[in-house]
Order: structure tokens, then sequence, then C-alpha cells
């Protein structure tokens, strides 16, 4: 069981997608779903930012570049994994070089799912603990700053 891991999994009701749901859900993760940019962009501002977003590669207003853009700019450290239904190496390289943290396709095995569920949330928490940490020394640091005057 993974405990405490909140997902957004972002479609347009693709099949693919809400198999990879049931997965997650067996495994004990908590499921949130989202099928517009604006829905994203909500999730992504909330109190509670998911620690993975799993994009499908389209949705109704978007894809998944948008989602890691998104997640790029999230509250708090997010990782994005993008799923496809099908393999597709140069869309895997293109993924990764864009910044998201993994690809995935069917056939969702659970241990293969668990394992990149305790990846994911071992990578957001220590993220989340260095942003934590900057946030004192950015603060002290805009106090210190020299205050310009207009004009």
């Amino acid at each position: 069981m993974i405990d405490n891991v909140c997902a957004l999994l972002v479609h347009d009701n693709s099949v693919h997608v809400t198999q990879l749901v049931l997965v997650l859900e067996a495994l004990g993760v908590k499921c949130r779903e989202a099928a517009t940019f604006s829905a994203v962009m909500e999730e992504l501002n909330s109190v509670r930012v998911p620690q993975v977003v799993f994009t499908d590669t389209l949705y109704a207003d978007g894809d998944w570049k948008d989602v890691v853009h998104l997640a790029q700019g999230a509250r708090q450290a997010t990782n994005v994994v993008v799923v496809s239904r099908l393999e597709d190496v140069r869309l895997y390289l293109d993924i990764i070089d864009f910044g998201a943290f993994d690809f995935i396709t069917p056939p969702y095995r659970e241990s293969d799912v668990s394992h990149l569920m305790r990846c994911v949330a071992r990578n957001a928490a220590s993220r989340r603990k260095d942003q934590g940490r900057m946030l004192p020394r950015l603060a002290t640091a805009a106090a210190a700053a020299p205050r310009l005057e207009c004009a």
C-alpha cells in the first residue's frame, strides 16, 4: 500500500487512463481527475498539490506539454508522468527532454506502478523539503535587498 500519496489524472475519459486509476486506487493512492486545462491549473494551485500528475498525451483542450509547464510552476513540487496507449520511443525522449518524470503505457502491472509511485513520492517529498528550506532564505534576501525609489 502507498499511503498519503495523491495523484491527479488528466484525461478525457480515456480507457487506458481509467485502467490506471483502478491500479492506483488498489495501491491506496488517492486519485483526483481533471479533463480541462483550467481544472488542471486549479488543482496545481490548490493548497494540497498532488505529488504526481498522470496526463494523457492529449485531453479536451491541451496536451502533455501544457501539463508539464503548469506543474513546473505549481505551488509545491510535483512530478508529471505521461500516459500513452502506445509505446513510442521518440515521444518518450521528447517527454523526458521536456521535463516530465516518466512515461508509461499499458498494461499497468501493479508491481510496476507501485515502484513508480514510490519513486515519484520520494522525489516529490525531497523537492518539497528543498523548497521549504529555500523560502526563509528568499524572504531574508528580499528583506535585505535595497529598495528602489520611483521618481
